[in-house]
């Protein structure tokens, strides 16, 4: 069970530094300008899973989305083996705008339609669609697992603890979040918490980002304390 009780607040202040490697370019082989190829990416073992999620189109009128799947072969050659959709994917459902990938579980968010996709693999080893999750609760406003093109791109929505997925939803005009804890149990997926920011923190753009860790979830607040940013930091029993 999640102890949704606040428990630690803090600024983080982090500087990444790397350098590139060059593995060869990768595109979609059937995009065209301007359906958003790369819009969020996330790397699994050998496997890289990109989505192709629409930008810079009117509100309502993307074409539906796709996430492509490319493996890196013995010779370091990145080639696209699949290509994964939403069973009822539609227009402007922006599918793909936050991906969640482990050896288990693919989890894609499609917050043009208000839900987050469940894959897991069958018995050939290909990702299968299992469940298709909605919030219990969302304001009119706010988006669910990632953003839409007018409200900027949050890939990190959607995070995992176990047999708790993680999944924000934003309010863009707020500036302020919620997560959205679902658990699986035997007879599926069902939402059993709803965390917010403690009212002491004041927190601005809560669920910027997540992340997840045995026993922990890290939700970011991209512009709290004066756009200093915070972590809050959620224990689970």
């Amino acid at each position: 069970m999640l102890n949704s009780r606040y428990l630690i607040l803090m600024t983080l202040t982090a500087l990444l530094c790397y350098a590139p490697q060059v593995f060869g370019q990768q595109t979609d082989s059937e995009a065209t300008t301007g359906l958003g190829f790369g819009a969020s990416s996330v790397v699994q073992g050998e496997t890289i899973y990109v989505s192709s999620a629409p930008v810079g189109w009117p509100r309502g009128e993307e074409p539906a989305s796709a996430v492509y799947v490319f493996d890196r072969d013995g010779n370091g050659t990145w080639t696209e083996t699949g290509r994964i959709s939403a069973s009822d994917g539609l227009l402007g459902d922006n599918f793909g705008r936050s991906i969640y990938a482990d050896e288990e579980l693919l989890v894609v968010g499609a917050p043009g339609s208000g839900a987050a996709y469940v894959f897991e693999r069958n018995a050939d080893g290909r990702w299968a669609e299992t469940a298709k999750l909605t919030p219990t609760q969302l304001p009119e406003d706010a988006s669910f697992a990632g953003t839409n093109n007018w409200a900027g791109y949050r890939p990190h929505a959607i995070a995992r603890a176990g047999d708790h997925l993680m999944i924000a939803a934003h309010s863009s005009s707020a500036q302020m979040g919620a997560v959205h804890v679902i658990s699986r149990t035997d007879e599926g997926w069902a939402e059993d918490a709803m965390l917010t920011p403690s009212a002491e923190g004041g927190a601005t753009e809560f669920g910027w980002s997540l992340a997840g860790a045995p026993g922990y979830l890290f939700v970011g607040a991209g512009r709290a304390e004066g756009e200093k940013g915070q972590v809050h930091v959620f224990s689970m029993d």
